[in-house]
């Protein structure tokens, strides 16, 4: 009997043993990001969440934290630099302080269509951007999608580059969002995503941009009476990591996770897509002007060579030729 207790008692410490083995196995990363739970992103990042989950077999366990939870977009990139935040997915714009090759797609008019960023984001030079970030300490693992950005403003609608000129325009921090509207006659005033409701609400700043659906998950529509879809810049999204964070994973996880980061990216596009006539209607219900119908020529001819130039003061035109070469293809 006292050998059978004690061989029980053997199994149970080693059940017990394993049983804190495997808890201790499991990593737990926290991806934070601005948008609210109804933006695509907090979308894309649930379906991104339960991929990795499934792939991992719940080794790997992501959690969500939308809302600026973890803090505006400075944080979050100061976060998973020094790992006190694994994740964020952030408009590729918000990390062109840090990583200023970047800067490329900001460029005002380049990308016609969303297939030509495709081209571009999903091709070797998005993956050679994706590369970059290691130098940071971060991990790239994907480009998701903000969209096309829409110019919204409270004094009038807009229509040419002329009616742009003399408004004071919330913008991000990233240098070619900045000089963009600097060429354009605006008074570009920098805030976090954040703050712009109250400050739109408070007449502090008169208008903004930003794509559609976070015009919408912001409810932005709430607080502006004008909308022009100008396209004027196709917004990326980088979906990014802790370096360090990432290489603690095994190589299987790893994969699993860039798989899912690529394939949340097509999910969220498509959600993107199928919502932009949906948030059209909802918007003029609610009172908001909207301009569709906008000849982009003339702020492209007032913009392109301008900001762009910026961009080649500083890194030649090597790389606009490598996205030139991607989308011809």
């Amino acid at each position: 009997m006292r050998t059978f207790i004690k061989a029980s008692a053997f199994v149970l410490a080693v059940g017990a043993v394993m049983s804190l083995s495997t808890a201790y196995a499991k990593t737990e990363l926290r991806l934070g990001y601005e948008t609210p739970r109804t933006d695509s992103q907090h979308l894309a990042a649930k379906e991104f969440k339960k991929m990795v989950e499934d792939g991992t077999k719940g080794e790997v366990v992501i959690k969500l934290f939308p809302d600026s939870t973890l803090g505006n977009a400075s944080s979050l990139i100061n976060g998973i630099r020094n790992g006190s935040v694994d994740m964020t997915v952030l408009g590729s714009n918000n990390f062109a302080g840090l990583a200023p090759e970047l800067k490329v797609l900001d460029l005002p008019f380049f990308f016609n269509t969303k297939e030509d960023a495709y081209k571009v984001l999903d091709g070797e030079v998005g993956q050679e951007l994706l590369d970059g970030m290691a130098k940071y300490n971060i991990k790239g693992l994907a480009f998701w999608e903000n969209g096309y950005r829409a110019i919204s403003n409270n004094k009038r609608p807009v229509k040419t580059p002329d009616d742009v000129k003399g408004l004071k325009m919330r913008v991000p921090g990233a240098p070619m969002q900045v000089k963009l509207f600097e060429v354009l006659g605006t008074n570009p005033v920098p805030m976090p995503l954040g703050e712009l409701y109250t400050a739109l609400e408070t007449n502090t700043v008169d208008g903004q941009d930003h794509p559609l659906g976070v015009f919408y998950s912001a409810k932005l529509y709430e607080v502006q009476k004008y909308l022009s879809l100008t396209n004027h810049q196709y917004g990326s999204l980088l979906l990014a990591m802790n370096l360090d964070k990432f290489k603690t994973l095994t190589a299987d996880q790893q994969k699993v996770l860039v798989d899912a980061a690529r394939k949340a990216a097509n999910v969220q596009r498509k959600i993107n897509a199928d919502k932009q006539a949906e948030l059209i209607a909802l918007f003029r219900k609610s009172g908001v002007e909207v301009i569709e119908s906008i000849d982009p020529k003339p702020f492209k001819d007032a913009t392109f060579d301008k900001v762009s130039q910026l961009y080649k003061d500083e890194f030649g035109d090597s790389m606009i030729k490598k996205m030139e070469a991607a989308m011809a293809k």
